[in-house]
């Protein structure tokens, strides 16, 4: 086996910015050839009393690997009426948890590596911000 081997941590994506602004994508973890795809932003929204919804941020298959599976995605966050909405929740992964979606409050964030922060969501016209995710990692297990 060869070595010393390049790797590069992916970094967080972020919270999108108060008002209707998309989150940022999760950077790409590497090790070699191997690559960790970082997860997709969530879509922004306006504001609105009209049913609706917005679809949470896609999970990104890895490649390179002997198995190459992706993230969850996000869940969509809500509008039911003026007084009823939801943020939908963080997409996670297998050593990280996403945000947890909330009612009329900014994003939470995520825990572990590699989750996605939830969605923000609000009664009214006040802006609120989506949850940051976490940096990916690597983990190296050596067998002699």
């Amino acid at each position: 086996v060869a070595s010393p081997y390049a790797y590069s941590v992916g970094a967080a994506g972020g919270g999108g910015a108060a008002g209707n602004n998309p989150g940022t994508d999760g950077g790409d973890t590497t090790f070699g050839a191997l690559t960790a795809k970082g997860g997709k932003g969530g879509t922004g929204m306006a504001a609105s009393a009209a049913v609706s919804e917005v679809p949470g941020g896609a999970g990104q298959a890895g490649s390179g690997g002997d198995v190459n599976a992706g993230g969850a995605p996000g869940d969509p966050g809500l509008v039911l009426s003026t007084v009823v909405v939801i943020s939908g929740n963080g997409g996670s992964g297998l050593f990280g948890g996403g945000g947890v979606g909330i009612a009329n409050a900014a994003g939470t964030t995520a825990s572990g590596f590699g989750g996605a922060g939830s969605g923000a969501s609000t009664v009214g016209n006040t802006d609120r911000a989506g949850g940051p995710g976490t940096g990916g990692m690597v983990r190296v297990w050596e067998y002699a």
